[in-house]
């Protein structure tokens, strides 16, 4: 499958998308990385139909003689800042609890329609963490939490392959 990212030249090194045809080096050495091999599938790295998705693009670098030294990976994000008003009463919680599930919905509209794949904030406040994994689907990991959009973009294909059905 061929991809219409830009091929780029440097200093004797080339970077090209990762394209089908560097599945096979992705897969075995991704099975050898004892970091990866379980945690990440070779198709992570590497373009195919069934991944395609406009937040993502994945590179392999080449060296001079045309060997690939490395697999790389870039997701659109967006880190997102936020300010609460003073205030700790329960009505001012279950308020701004009510402001961030209703605002979210339209945060992961803009967030798709701009391709961008993720959505990253840091967080120091650990009501806030479980709030947003809980009921925004984010994953929190070392003091920052991520919401991946790529599960909308899987679910929409899913629901337009089943319309054409």
């Amino acid at each position: 499958m061929s991809t219409h990212q830009p091929s780029f030249q440097f200093s004797g090194y080339t970077l090209v998308p990762a394209d089908q045809i560097y599945f096979p080096t992705a897969f075995a050495w991704t099975n050898a990385d004892e970091f990866h091999r379980w945690s990440t599938n070779a198709d992570f790295w590497v373009n195919t139909k069934e991944n395609a998705n406009p937040c993502i693009e994945r590179y392999v670098l080449l060296d001079s003689d045309n060997k690939p030294v490395f697999f790389f990976r870039l997701t659109r994000a967006a880190r997102v800042d936020i300010q609460f008003a003073p205030g700790r009463s329960r009505r001012d919680l279950l308020r701004n609890r009510n402001s961030l599930m209703c605002g979210f919905s339209w945060l992961k509209w803009i967030a798709q329609k701009s391709n961008i794949g993720q959505l990253i904030f840091q967080t120091s406040n650990p009501p806030l963490r479980a709030f947003c994994e809980k009921y925004l689907g984010f994953h929190a990991s070392e003091g920052e939490c991520v919401f991946g959009m790529e599960a909308i973009v899987q679910a929409e294909q899913h629901i337009m392959e089943e319309v054409l059905k």
